[in-house]
């Protein structure tokens, strides 16, 4: 686990904290909107570490997935602000606004995962197996694998597989 994930390790824990204890709304409020931009971080590290392949369903992708993430914080935040009174209970439009973007939620998930189905036929297609191998390392946090290949090298060969299918 590299320090991002630490570093996200570390927020849920202080968040978990935070409701756990009991701690005042503006505390709370806090901690939630730094866990979402924790997320939106790891996401934005994770697709400029993509970028070296420069594939476009693989952006396109996980564009759609950060807006999905998006969707699921606002969402699970609004649930707990009203599963924790932080709200008053005329304020009834909360519940509908979260129960609307949980629906936003997993509808750009399933619109994301749709997109990343045909990626991977796309590259299958084109017989580039060893760009998604490339990916999946990526996906399962291989970085600092990643900072002892030079990246050069790295995109000269993605590049020459993308284009004629040799090295």
């Amino acid at each position: 686990m590299g320090v991002s994930g630490l570093f996200m390790v570390v927020s849920v824990i202080w968040l978990i904290l935070m409701i756990s204890f009991g701690l005042r709304r503006f505390l709370l409020i806090v901690a939630m909107v730094w866990l979402t931009l924790v997320i939106w971080f790891l996401m934005f590290a994770f697709l400029r570490m993509v970028w070296i392949l420069s594939f476009m369903w693989v952006i396109f992708f996980l564009f759609w997935l950060m807006i999905a993430f998006f969707c699921l914080m606002v969402g699970v935040f609004g649930l707990i602000f009203r599963m924790f009174r932080l709200v008053p209970v005329w304020l009834l439009w909360v519940r509908a606004l979260c129960l609307i973007w949980m629906v936003l939620f997993l509808s750009w998930l399933l619109f994301a995962f749709f997109s990343f189905i045909v990626g991977f036929f796309w590259v299958l297609f084109r017989k580039v197996l060893l760009v998604y191998v490339w990916l999946l390392l990526l996906i399962f946090d291989c970085s600092d694998l990643f900072r002892l290949i030079d990246c050069n090298h790295i995109a000269f060969v993605v590049q020459g597989f993308a284009q004629d299918g040799t090295c």
